[in-house]
């Protein structure tokens, strides 16, 4: 379902989509340090599997 808020939005392909996840988890690499304090496990379990998930294009 398209919502009216986003009927505007530009949509990006999974190349720019996959470039932009890494730049923001490098800068938040840097941002945070490189291990993350008090993270509860699952919750870098979850952070790890999103990462390393293949990007898929958004219809």
């Amino acid at each position: 379902m398209i919502h009216r808020e986003h009927q505007g939005d530009i949509q990006i392909d999974h190349v720019h989509n996959a470039a932009l996840r890494g730049e923001i988890s490098e800068r938040l690499g840097i941002d945070l340090g490189k291990k993350p304090i008090g993270m509860p496990l699952n919750l870098m379990l979850l952070m790890s599997q999103l990462r390393d998930e293949p990007s898929k294009p958004v219809n």
